[in-house]
């Protein structure tokens, strides 16, 4: 039997309205996969997103991780931050989250020790062959999943091009904003 490549579909879905992440996870379902929402700050004080985040953790479609945005999530640091957040989302879907993405693409030693504190186990910053304006210098980078010093499973995320993929075909043909938004 061939090993097969794991699939974690990540979603920053900031700006978006509920309808475009109503539509987005119709179509994840109807290809049997179980996204991971990145929930900001921000996003949690949409009450229509907070019901739309805790109902797909409720019916086991989805999970629903963090994205701590330094302007906007309240905190006087980087670890009163992400547990702020982590516990926000807790007490709104009733699962402690355990996945994280830096906002700006930027992962260092003192975040991943602010994820374990926080409880989180899995980050999905690394972007490998890819330097970003922000900071984060990733062109050395492996694309396998490593183990950090600090205990976080770190999750590269992969680069491809738009065109190879019937999942991303299929999202160019959803209506409003999201079609527009992948195209």
């Amino acid at each position: 039997m061939e090993n097969a490549t794991p699939f974690v579909l990540t979603i920053d879905f900031r700006g978006w309205s509920p309808g475009s992440l109503t539509a987005l996870q119709h179509l994840v379902q109807r290809h049997g996969i179980k996204p991971v929402y990145l929930a900001t700050w921000e996003s949690l004080q949409d009450a229509a997103v907070a019901a739309f985040l805790a109902e797909v953790v409720e019916k086991d479609q989805a999970e629903v991780g963090i994205l701590v945005d330094a302007t906007a999530t309240p905190g006087a640091n980087l670890e009163e931050r992400v547990t702020f957040l982590a516990e926000a989302v807790e007490r709104l879907t009733g699962q402690r989250p355990i996945a994280h993405r830096a906002a700006d693409w930027c992962v260092d030693e003192p975040t991943f020790a602010a994820l374990a504190k926080a409880g989180l186990r899995t980050d999905f910053t690394v972007t490998p062959h890819v330097q970003w304006r922000s900071g984060g210098d990733y062109t050395s980078y492996s694309e396998k999943s490593y183990i950090t010093p600090q205990g976080i499973l770190e999750v590269p995320v992969t680069i491809r091009a738009i065109k190879q993929h019937d999942f991303i075909m299929d999202l160019r043909k959803a209506p409003g904003i999201l079609g527009k938004w992948v195209n």
